[in-house]
């Protein structure tokens, strides 16, 4: 397992922390999690693998004044105006119901054991808190295509080692056996022609949150990401 981690870091600290911490107009996570996020600005937020932290720099530029990052990096490149911490998303290095809300982007499709990864997420939050998560679907046009690169190009797709692409079973299980609840689960990300035909969608798809009640199963199978919010039951 340490290998995979030390393997992971390498790789992302060659590509991504070069990159300026800076998001593309329009960014759909960015959307997300500001959709999701509590409005008090006073809450406790960890953003779980973080990245060269564009996220938690966007937060606390808005004004969230307790922002809080963890990744496998020693450090991050430069002095952000969060609070970063180096430890692995299913070794987090805070107390016991810390955070009131977390969001993990794009990250526990890396752990070898996904419940014990929902499982530390859910020690850190509060009673009530939420946690946002998104991962790369195992069935849309998006991961098909990087097997086939894995494949053809391996040292292009050197992130991809040790990346388990997850179905919706595989990831709601785990969610319900960490102890959450579902509050919604939806998708992002172009789904491909034929796939809009079927769901009835007539451009690329975007995310939306659900309409109270309800869920996207289809989004959350064939979209790039599938996208959860959960929360932890109080008491």
């Amino acid at each position: 397992m340490q290998n995979k981690l030390d393997n992971i870091k390498n790789v992302y600290t060659e590509t991504l922390l070069s990159q300026p911490a800076v998001l593309p107009e329009k960014d759909p996570q960015l959307r997300i999690l500001l959709d999701c996020i509590p409005k008090d600005y006073d809450a406790r937020v960890l953003d779980a693998g973080c990245g060269n932290g564009k996220y938690a720099l966007q937060l606390a530029t808005m004004g969230y004044r307790h922002v809080y990052a963890c990744d496998l990096f020693t450090e991050l490149p430069k002095n952000y105006p969060f609070d970063y911490h180096q430890c692995s998303i299913d070794n987090i290095s805070h107390q016991d119901t810390f955070f009131d809300f977390v969001y993990a982007y794009s990250v526990i499709h890396y752990l070898d054991n996904l419940e014990t990864g929902f499982r530390e997420l859910f020690r850190v939050l509060k009673p009530g808190g939420k946690l946002l998560v998104t991962a790369h679907t195992k069935l849309s046009h998006h991961t098909l295509w990087r097997r086939v690169k894995k494949r053809l190009s391996p040292k292009s797709t050197r992130h991809l080692n040790g990346l388990n692409f997850l179905s919706a079973e595989e990831i709601e299980r785990a969610i319900a056996n960490a102890g959450f609840e579902m509050e919604w689960f939806s998708g992002f990300g172009t789904a491909g022609r034929f796939l809009r035909n079927i769901i009835g969608e007539n451009t690329i798809m975007q995310y939306r949150i659900p309409s109270e009640g309800g869920s996207h199963r289809m989004r959350s199978l064939f979209c790039y990401h599938s996208v959860h919010l959960l929360r932890k039951p109080v008491g």
